[in-house]
């Protein structure tokens, strides 16, 4: 059998995949048995995708309590196919879709950073795909637990990505407008855009927002739909001031990592000293991506090495929750494909991530795993390899 497993795995470059895809059926096997099958998140989806069908409020802060629904209108109806199921079936339905797209996360990554990659050993693209996998797993595993979007959003992500490289703006726009509904993660490509001077994917995201946004006048009229709105943004409003604070538990950007590790502590105990270092950290990230497009600008592969720093930049940039570091699944592809490329600066990426995706709870325990999250060291892995992903950029490798 071992012999057998091992003739497939040398010769099939899709048992990689399958074993993720396989790992992600045999958790909810796990969670169903030791009575852990909660996807608490999920459910809040579930919700607003009933109401949204009704035409009914959204946005119920008091009624809803901690699980209130914090994303935009349009967002509610991508869950409307799980919301014609009964609960328990949605959830079972949901696990099983995000079980499929994690794979299919990882071919994407696989075929932005090695388009040829069908012509190499299987087993090295299994061993890389797999590699990648481990690198991002206990975000993933947890998001399946819990039934969040993070690995949803990634994939609209990706699917812009894989767009945008064959030239094609409609197939672009659509993936990145629809993500913009769930959380506005997706601007972050706008600098991109205007510095990569790609007009017709802007413009085709911008048709595709516009559209977006109106979608719900299916179900709403014009003024019911204006309230829905105005939910959205006390909703977005209320998120920002919950997570200005640098020093608060759980807070894995860059900022924070700078108030709390260097001298700029100092800033961080004031809020106008927190803001000041947000705009510091914003201005000198800024200042180093447009180094990092401009010098990648006659390169002949430099979109995935472009999508990889922008997704890796994301969670160091909003204060948001732990399993948005999955987004670097495609600097960790990337990565792996160029080791070789990267010189001494392998180890960096290499040691990123091992801390991006190191910290699993059921490996460390409860005290050790507190200890590594209050650390934030899932934030210093994904700065490594925003270094790496530099220095492979400065070396010409990406």
């Amino acid at each position: 059998m071992l012999r057998k497993l091992r003739a497939i795995f040398s010769t099939r470059w899709t048992a990689g995949l399958a074993v993720v895809l396989l790992l992600g059926v045999l958790f909810l096997l796990a969670d169903v048995k030791n009575h852990r099958f909660a996807m608490v998140d999920f459910e809040v989806f579930y919700r607003a995708a009933r109401r949204a069908w009704a035409g009914a409020n959204l946005y119920r802060p008091v009624e809803d309590g901690f699980y209130e629904y914090k994303y935009g209108p349009t967002a509610a109806y991508f869950f409307l196919p799980f919301a014609a199921l009964p609960l328990v079936a949605a959830k079972v339905a949901y696990w099983l879709f995000l079980a499929l797209v994690v794979p299919a996360n990882l071919f994407l990554c696989l075929r932005l950073a090695r388009p040829g990659f069908r012509a190499d050993p299987p087993g090295r693209v299994n061993r890389l795909t797999l590699l990648a996998a481990a690198s991002v797993a206990v975000h993933f595993m947890l998001e399946l637990h819990l039934g969040q979007v993070n690995q949803l959003l990634l994939l609209l992500y990706l699917l812009a990505a894989t767009a945008a490289a064959a030239g094609r703006p409609l197939l672009f726009g659509l993936p990145l407008a629809a993500s913009l509904f769930l959380k506005p993660f997706g601007l972050v490509f706008l600098p991109w855009l205007v510095l990569r001077r790609r007009w017709r994917d802007l413009a085709a995201l911008v048709a595709w927002t516009a559209a977006g946004a109106l979608l719900p006048l299916l179900f709403y009229t014009g003024p019911a739909l204006a309230e829905q709105y105005r939910g959205w943004a006390a909703r977005i409003g209320e998120e920002m001031a919950k997570k200005t604070a640098l020093l608060a538990p759980a807070n894995h950007t860059l900022a924070s990592l700078l108030g709390r590790y260097t001298p700029l502590r100092a800033l961080a105990g004031s809020p106008e000293g927190s803001r000041a270092l947000q705009l510091g950290v914003l201005a000198l990230l800024a200042a180093a991506f447009l180094w990092y497009v401009r010098r990648g600008r006659d390169a002949e592969r430099a979109l995935p090495g472009d999508f990889a720093a922008l997704l890796t930049a994301v969670p160091l940039l909003a204060f948001t929750n732990y399993n948005a570091f999955g987004s670097t699944m495609l600097a960790a592809t990337v990565l792996l494909w160029n080791l070789e490329r990267l010189a001494a600066w392998r180890w960096a990426a290499v040691s990123g991530m091992v801390l991006v995706g190191g910290n699993v709870y059921d490996l460390w325990g409860k005290r050790l795993f507190g200890l590594f999250d209050d650390l934030s060291l899932v934030a210093v892995g994904a700065t490594l390899l925003l270094a790496a992903l530099f220095a492979g950029r400065r070396r010409g490798a990406l």
